[in-house]
């Protein structure tokens, strides 16, 4: 899989996963996903902590502006793990469901994936929903209900399976509906 950037909420451990396109941390699109999930939070001030690399310590500053909260930056001793430990178990949690996801879909299609395949972009952010909405944690709550308060209870297809899409816009009668339906792969909802 890509490199990829993880974000996790202390209180409700709640995770986001992105892929990183190339080494630049600092790219409106991780902008935009990591204020995008400083939005969903919805505090109005943070305390942003991170191991206090020059690019992450950007692009933590840039997303609390996209996401128009107030950030405390928080940054741990540099080469100290154990200090953001947090973070750490959230990366390998994320490599360990992406292994997964990746091998049900290996297996299910017979086939490797390929390195350079763009399906493996997306897996990042699926993991990360997927440890969010079914992992039960220590007080029998998964992330997602400590964030909203409610269970999610949306049947969710496998990553990569094949579904019958409708896109949006599209028009016609009623009694041709299945004219209007195209083959898709679902690659997650976020």
């Amino acid at each position: 899989a890509p490199p990829f950037l993880v974000v996790v909420d202390r209180r409700t451990k709640s995770l986001a996963a992105n892929a990183l396109p190339n080494k630049k941390v600092k790219t409106f699109s991780n902008v935009r996903f990591f204020g995008n999930f400083l939005k969903g939070l919805g505090y109005p001030k943070i305390v942003n902590k991170s191991d206090g690399e020059p690019a992450m310590m950007a692009l933590k500053t840039e997303a609390a502006k996209y996401a128009g909260i107030e950030a405390v930056p928080k940054e741990s001793p540099a080469g100290d793990h154990q200090a953001n430990g947090e973070a750490e178990n959230a990366v390998k949690e994320v490599k360990r469901r992406i292994r997964a996801i990746r091998g049900t879909l290996e297996t299910k299609r017979k086939e490797k994936i390929k390195e350079d395949h763009p399906i493996l972009a997306w897996m990042p952010q699926h993991a990360a929903a997927q440890i969010n909405r079914f992992k039960v944690l220590s007080d029998g709550r998964t992330s997602e209900q400590r964030r909203t308060g409610q269970t999610w209870r949306k049947q969710v297809p496998l990553f990569g399976e094949q579904i019958m899409i409708k896109p949006a816009g599209s028009k016609g009668k009623k009694n041709d509906a299945e004219m209007r339906m195209q083959k898709g792969r679902y690659i997650g909802h976020h």
